[in-house]
């Protein structure tokens, strides 16, 4: 997945993405990688996803953004 065109397509669309990996989540052993999507069109809705890995996070985290709503399909191009 390309995680810099995904992010910047929705940094246009008035979305503010973080994806960030918590050290001590990691060594707990949890899921360390955290997205979190809110802002411009998702304002009512912001959407967070923690995942084991970045990939799975990043990919999970985008089906989510895509049940919002028909306006988000587009997101599927970034899916591997």
């Amino acid at each position: 997945m390309d995680a810099q065109n995904l992010m910047q397509e929705l940094s246009h669309a008035g979305v503010t993405v973080l994806v960030k990996c918590d050290g001590e989540r990691l060594r707990e052993g949890g899921r360390p990688w955290t997205f979190v999507a809110s802002g411009g069109p998702m304002e009512e809705c912001p959407v967070r996803r923690d995942d084991i890995t970045l990939d799975a996070c990043l990919v999970n985290a985008s089906r989510l953004l895509m049940d919002i709503g028909p306006e988000w399909t587009w997101i599927e191009k970034h899916l591997p």
